[in-house]
């Protein structure tokens, strides 16, 4: 008679269920979580401009002219296109005494480089291009285009807060309802950056 001790196995079934179901669960909720953002289809791309050059000039004459202002004053939209206006006209506009300081302001306005960007959002890439491709372009100024996408960046917190580990980083996103797309822009953020400006919208 064989006296060795008998082990009890768990049945099979048991074993793949114990595995299986909590591997269903987390997957339903990834799909659930996720699904927003996969059926977010994109049908405008975003227009956006970016002043390359220091935001406040070094010259102490000419302190309160930044690269913001000399974007905002040059590139503009009326009546859903792009108008670039004369520089010297800008120039002037800026500087009271632009004509008398003519050397001195060609020679700052040279940092400032602006540059125009078209966002294709559904590749996700900003391509550069020049105000001339956008001339028969309608671009739609409102903030959201107009199946309600907006573009939002926030600082995000990364780390443990406990052992002064951690980082702030910015993200920015296309949103739209509960569903958000990451948006590789040419700059970090648009909601810290005084030399972005959001121009608009153009459809696909």
């Amino acid at each position: 008679m064989d006296n060795a001790p008998q082990h009890n196995t768990l049945p099979r079934w048991l074993i793949v269920t114990s595995i299986g179901v909590p591997v269903v669960i987390i997957l339903i909720a990834v799909v659930v979580v996720n699904f927003p953002n996969w059926t977010m289809k994109m049908n405008y791309d975003l227009v956006y401009l970016v002043c390359d050059g220091p935001g406040h000039p070094h010259s102490n004459l000419h302190n309160r002219v930044t690269c913001e202002r000399y974007m905002n004053e040059r590139y503009q939209v009326i009546d859903g296109r792009l108008n670039v206006l004369d520089k010297d006209v800008v120039l002037q506009s800026l500087f009271p005494d632009y004509l008398s300081l003519r050397y001195t302001t060609d020679k700052m306005t040279r940092w400032w480089q602006v540059r125009v960007f078209v966002h294709r959002t559904r590749e996700n890439i900003s391509v550069e291009v020049s105000p001339e491709e956008l001339r028969d372009k309608n671009i739609i100024t409102t903030i959201s285009d107009p199946d309600g996408t907006r573009l939002v960046s926030e600082r995000v917190y990364h780390g443990d807060p406990f052992f002064f580990g951690g980082s702030r980083y910015t993200v920015t996103r296309f949103v739209r309802g509960n569903g958000a797309r990451q948006a590789d822009l040419v700059v970090s953020s648009i909601s810290f950056n005084n030399n972005f400006k959001q121009l608009g919208w153009i459809e696909r």
